[in-house]
Parts: structure tokens; C-alpha cells; sequence
């Protein structure tokens, strides 16, 4: 028989040193623990520098911030007097056609 001028495309006897098994592996503990370092990694993100006031503050002023917010509940009833004034004043104005407003 003659051999053909064209490489065969046919697979050859494999080899048992070309193919290594993997190693056996617990996938659900290895993402378990990618995740912990994701999870700590993002943990120490948030944290560093956290400590740190902000750059035209002073430690004084966001004490203050934290009380005003306390506050803030208080101010909402004293705000809708003032409203109720405000409308009673606006109440009281005379609009008359005499005024030397509109001549």
C-alpha cells in the first residue's frame, strides 16, 4: 500500500504522559475562602482612614453635626409656628387702591 502524500488527521495512541489528572479539589472551600478575603478586604477598605477628619473640619465641628442632628426633631414644631405667623402677618396687610403704592 502507498502511503498518501497528506499528514493523517487521524488521532494517534495517546500518551498517558501528556494527560495528568487534576488533583482532586473541594471547589465550595476554595470559593468559601475567596470570598472571606473578598469580604475582608472590602471590611479593611471601609475602615482604614475612617478615624481621619475630613479636610476643612475640625474634630469640634463633627461633634457638633451629631448633636444637631438630635436636635433637629425639636425645631421641626417651633418651624410650623413660625409659618402660622408668617400667615397671619400676610392676613393683616391692607391691599388697598388708595395706597400711594399703585397711583
Amino acid at each position: 500500500m502507498e502511503r498518501p502524500h497528506f499528514p493523517s488527521l487521524q488521532p494517534k495512541m495517546a500518551d498517558q504522559q501528556w494527560f495528568h489528572i487534576d488533583k482532586p479539589c473541594d471547589e465550595e472551600s476554595e470559593l468559601t475562602q475567596l470570598e472571606k478575603e473578598h469580604q475582608n478586604a472590602l471590611t479593611s477598605i471601609s475602615q482604614k482612614h475612617s478615624d481621619l477628619i475630613p479636610i476643612g473640619k475640625t474634630a469640634a465641628e463633627d461633634e457638633d453635626e451629631e448633636d444637631d442632628d438630635d436636635d433637629d426633631n425639636d425645631d421641626d414644631e417651633s418651624d410650623s409656628n413660625e409659618d402660622e405667623d408668617d400667615e397671619l402677618d400676610a392676613d393683616d396687610m391692607n391691599y388697598d387702591q388708595d395706597s400711594p403704592m399703585f397711583h
